[in-house]
């Protein structure tokens, strides 16, 4: 049952983890869900992903700029998809302010990926909301 953003975005991961791992369409994916909860969730979820999927290209960029001596491909998995689907939130849905989306994205590293993926998710999209907000120091 989705009845907080949280949880829309644990499902957000997980559906894009579904994509990634069994080459299902969002929409093949979608169809399997069978999602219930609060409709606004619900709708952020596929607008989340929709957006992702759309701005793939974009959001690797972003991401292989801020990998340092490290390719994109030896990424975990689900850091890859974390940093995709946190950075299309941050660049391109803004309805989130920018401080929550990175608290929950180092939220969801912690229990879904490694001990080390929360600072490491942090460090990255810190750098990247740095480069946009004038005044403010990339680290």
């Amino acid at each position: 049952v989705v009845e907080s953003r949280h949880i829309a975005r644990q499902i957000a991961l997980q559906m894009a983890y579904s994509m990634e791992i069994a080459g299902l369409s969002l929409d093949e994916v979608w169809a399997g869900g069978k999602l219930t909860g609060q409709e606004r969730h619900i709708e952020f979820i596929r607008r989340l992903l929709q957006t992702m999927l759309q701005r793939i290209t974009e959001l690797d960029e972003e991401i292989r700029k801020r990998v340092e001596r490290w390719s994109i491909d030896r990424l975990a998995l689900a850091d890859h998809l974390l940093l995709r689907l946190a950075l299309c939130e941050l660049l391109f849905m803004e309805e989130t302010p920018p401080k929550v989306v990175l608290n929950e994205a180092i939220e969801l590293a912690k229990e879904f990926s490694t001990t080390q993926s929360g600072r490491f998710i942090n460090g990255i999209l810190d750098a990247a909301l740095g480069d946009r907000i004038p005044g403010k120091p990339a680290t």
